[in-house]
């Protein structure tokens, strides 16, 4: 998720240092970019360090609200709680000028988009279920 984040975020970042802030020059690259390499087909961005850091807060926080809650009506909610009520500045990205405005719309960004991944999984282990009962079903009244 960090290099599609980073490609998106190549069209709404306006200031040179909070893109060099959020990106990494290819220069750069260690190993850490293996997973962006073997996904990439040619658009993808390598991220920052910050950027990389920010991604796993927000990841262990979105992890552990849903580990200990299945999804529900209220998870996107409970993710952003939890959030507000654990998060330091220290793993904000972009310049001095802009590193607040600029590390809320990663936020959303990667929130938005890590919802839409949750309810794409439980909604196909939903469908699973059902074809399942549908497939039982059929059988008991051929019986």
């Amino acid at each position: 998720m960090a290099g599609y984040l980073a490609k998106k975020c190549v069209m709404w970042i306006k200031c040179a240092a909070c893109l060099k802030n959020a990106i990494t020059d290819e220069s750069e690259i260690i190993k850490e970019y293996l997973m962006i390499d073997l996904m990439d087909r040619g658009g993808l961005k390598y991220s920052s360090k910050s950027l990389v850091s920010l991604l796993s807060v927000l990841e262990n926080h979105v992890m552990r609200v849903i580990t200990k809650d299945q999804l529900q009506v209220d998870t996107f909610f409970k993710i952003c709680y939890a959030l507000e009520d654990h998060f330091v500045s220290c793993h904000m990205v972009g310049c001095s000028e802009h590193w607040k405005t600029l590390s809320q719309r990663f936020i959303k960004f990667y929130l938005i988009m890590r919802s839409h991944m949750l309810a794409k999984s439980t909604s196909q282990q939903m469908n699973k279920k059902l074809i399942e009962m549908t497939r039982e079903a059929r059988k008991k009244a051929k019986l």
